[in-house]
């Protein structure tokens, strides 16, 4: 088990209590969940591994995409098929381009993002703001 699905389960049970834990301390660990990892950052990241290639369940902020996406990439090399972005805020939608680099030097297809309708509108408002 995984030190991260250790805590959550210690954090589960009450054999730590929530306030011996600070959230932050396992920034870019990677935690396999059955065809799936999630990496904790400060804004968190799954990936499913699917027959089609890999889906994404957001990339995290600008700050910490970068070592998201390495951090991914040493779990698994698939194509990135699939990114959804669970909301528009800048701490989830950031790094798709390297995950469109990858495919681009691999000569696969881009990922497509599936994301809110007004997404589009709310990038545009953080950069007007």
């Amino acid at each position: 088990m995984t030190e991260l699905m250790t805590l959550a389960d210690q954090l589960f049970t009450g054999e730590l209590d929530i306030e011996q834990h600070h959230p932050f301390r396992l920034f870019g660990e990677l935690a396999e969940i059955d065809r799936g990892a999630f990496v904790a950052a400060f804004a968190n990241a799954s990936a499913l591994a699917t027959d089609d290639g890999l889906l994404l369940v957001d990339t995290s902020s600008t700050f910490l995409s970068e070592r998201v996406h390495d951090t991914l990439r040493q779990w698994r090399t698939d194509p990135v098929n699939t990114i959804v972005f669970t909301h528009g805020h800048i701490d989830h939608c950031f790094g798709v381009e390297r995950y469109e680099e990858d495919a681009r030097r691999d000569g696969h297809s881009a990922p497509r993002v599936i994301a809110h309708e007004a997404i589009t509108a709310r990038f545009e408002r953080y950069v007007r703001t």
